[in-house]
């Protein structure tokens, strides 16, 4: 039976998505510095979580090549969504970390807001760029 819905291996630390007719298995986040290495040891724990967590997971056909991708990251863990103040016409919606995709409606429709309507949701008021501003 296909997965519908994300799930997380969790003594592994595995999160297991559905896409586009796959399943999609990550498991790492590095801190420091801009490299986008993979290590080796850390694709096989994953490999090996799947193996240990999924009924017939036996080196599955249509297997992609490992990849990674560097996640925007805040001081404080909230992203920054707004307009970047003094400039009338820049607007930042970055720093999610590893929530992008999960936060990304949301953003959407709080930074159309705030550039349509030229104000950002009351909600959102905790997350604009002025929290960074200099006082």
């Amino acid at each position: 039976m296909p997965l519908r819905t994300p799930l997380t291996l969790e003594d592994a630390r595995v999160a297991v998505t559905p896409l586009n007719g796959f399943l999609r298995l990550a498991g790492t986040m590095e801190f420091g510095g801009l490299e986008e290495n993979i290590s080796p040891r850390r694709i096989a724990a994953i490999k090996q979580a799947a193996a240990g967590s999924l009924t017939g997971w036996d080196n599955p056909p249509g297997e992609a090549s490992p990849w990674a991708g560097l996640r925007p990251m805040t001081p404080d863990g909230l992203p920054i969504i707004g307009r970047l103040d003094p400039l009338p016409n820049v607007y930042v919606a970055s720093g999610h970390g590893m929530l992008g995709l999960t936060l990304a409606p949301a953003t959407a429709e709080s930074i159309t807001e705030a550039i349509t309507a030229r104000s950002l949701p009351s909600v959102a008021e905790a997350v604009s760029p002025r929290r960074f501003a200099r006082r």
